[in-house]
């Protein structure tokens, strides 16, 4: 809880900074932008983030059911939802799978199955984002919507070779437990030397659990096909609703913007490259620096500022605001009833 309270109070520092570097040059016409903003288009903004919500909970839903018929989806929603929140204030969206573990241990499924159905969820996030972004990339190639700027261009080629060797790692660890073992002790062992790993054996016990845990849940989706392509299909249509949102939000902004559906959604999936690999909470700087640049390939300041602030708060501050709530409510039903079967 104390890390928990720390972070949020470095989001809300980082938030105050961005917000005051976006704001000082036209701060007047930055807000009357938004105040004036067309709200039909904020609504169908706020509606494509909740439908990507509702597929992203699903596709959890879906495998949580191969080890347990009694969690609800309504359950799922709510888990889902305050994962929002530890992912918000946690750098790298790290924080969310532990809370998931546990309030699925919490709901009387092992641990080990809680720990598998996280793990899986996550292969399959990391197969669907990679794939996204492949399509980006050949829609780029088409209709040459990439950034003049080289220096953004960089930031999502890296975000790009990031989410690749992420997912190759991924399946290198899944599907070959004994040559990782053997890699991850050669580097364990490099780092103890160099006195970085200060308890080699606790630190390889821990990396060997990790390596168990993501070859297991990939022998369940392997056994199991349906799971992984309708999991990864349903995440693959829950990122084009999540990336469809800045479109409707330039719309409400200024309505005859040379901004095409594809343009938007092409270019929303490279500013979530940038972010997949900044360390601070919530990408905080850095994912609004690439939001700002690649879009404003199609509007300029002021109202480019506009469209950034309103992304941030539908996609980010929202669901940060609406998780932490419901974790506070429901916070003491979870934390003392893990500690107790701990």
């Amino acid at each position: 809880m104390k890390k928990i309270i720390k972070n949020s109070f470095l989001v809300l520092i980082i938030t105050i900074v961005v917000l005051f570097i976006m704001l000082r040059k036209d701060y007047k016409t930055i807000i009357s932008a938004i105040v004036d903003s067309n709200k039909l288009y904020l609504l169908l903004a706020l509606l494509f983030y909740f439908i990507s919500f509702f597929i992203d909970s699903f596709s959890f839903h879906m495998i949580i059911r191969n080890y347990t018929k009694k969690y609800s989806y309504s359950n799922t929603l709510k888990l889902n939802m305050m994962t929002k929140f530890f992912n918000g204030v946690t750098p790298l969206s790290t924080g969310g799978q532990p809370l998931q573990i546990y309030e699925l241990y919490k709901n009387k499924v092992k641990l080990d199955d809680s720990t598998n159905i996280v793990v899986q969820f996550f292969i399959i996030y990391q197969i669907a984002v990679v794939i996204f972004s492949t399509i980006a990339v050949i829609l780029n190639y088409i209709f040459h919507i990439f950034a003049k700027d080289l220096f953004v261009r960089k930031l999502v080629v890296l975000g790009y070779i990031i989410n690749i060797v992420v997912l190759l790692v991924l399946f290198l660890i899944s599907f070959n437990k004994d040559f990782n073992f053997k890699i991850i002790g050669f580097g364990i062992n490099i780092l103890s030397k160099l006195k970085i790993v200060k308890n080699k054996d606790k630190t390889m016990e821990k990396w060997e659990k990790k390596c168990n845990n993501f070859y297991e849940s990939a022998m369940v989706l392997k056994k199991n096909p349906r799971v992984l392509i309708y999991g990864t299909t349903l995440q693959i249509v829950q990122l084009l609703f999540l990336y469809s949102v800045p479109f409707f939000l330039a719309k409400s902004i200024v309505s005859d913007l040379n901004l095409t559906y594809i343009n938007s959604v092409v270019s929303s999936t490279y500013v979530n490259l940038i972010g997949s690999y900044i360390i601070v909470p919530g990408a905080s700087g850095g994912i609004e620096y690439g939001f700002i640049k690649l879009f404003s390939n199609f509007f300029k300041e002021p109202f480019i500022l506009s469209v950034t602030i309103l992304w941030r708060f539908v996609t980010y501050y929202l669901p940060l605001i609406l998780g932490g709530i419901l974790f506070n409510i429901k916070k003491k039903d979870i934390l003392p009833n893990v500690l107790d079967k701990e």
